[in-house]
């Protein structure tokens, strides 16, 4: 990720090039989830075995899934918050954020009976989207000198 995009044709005139920027975050960080989680799956396997791998793999899945509904959900409350005649239900808003919560409870309680080296493992690959939230901060600290911010 080298240069930062170029706000779409139909983006709204009045946002500025750093407010497109800085709004990519979300999709720029769930890019980098894609790419560390291989990356990093093929690590703890070398390291510490598949029984972990796989339990990351698992967590960094859930991470990912988590990750993603989060942003809809906030996204979701946002424009229900702000605009009357909002599409979004608040049942689905509150709803996305349940099932969020028992998805990583659900997983978490089977993969804890199966083995205690992927329970530690999917732990450890809940925490993925830190490593990609750090990324992107370097990312964007990156472009700000780059661009004399």
């Amino acid at each position: 990720m080298s240069e930062p995009e170029a706000p779409p044709a139909s983006a709204e005139s009045s946002a500025s090039p750093a407010e497109h920027f800085y709004g990519g975050a979300t999709r720029r960080i769930l890019r980098f989830l894609l790419f560390l989680t291989p990356l990093a799956t093929a690590i703890v396997a070398w390291r510490l075995g598949w029984a972990y791998a796989g339990g990351f793999l698992a967590g960094a899945v859930v991470a990912w899934l988590n990750f993603r509904w989060l942003a809809r959900g906030v996204e979701g409350l946002a424009e229900r918050i702000v605009a009357a005649h909002s599409r979004e239900r608040g049942f689905a808003v509150v709803g996305s954020f349940v099932l969020r919560y028992l998805l990583v409870g659900g997983v978490a309680y089977a993969i804890f009976y199966g083995s205690s080296q992927a329970f530690r493992g999917f732990l450890i690959g809940l925490c993925l989207p830190v490593a990609a939230m750090l990324c992107e901060a370097a990312y964007e600290a990156q472009a700000a000198i780059r661009r004399g911010y």
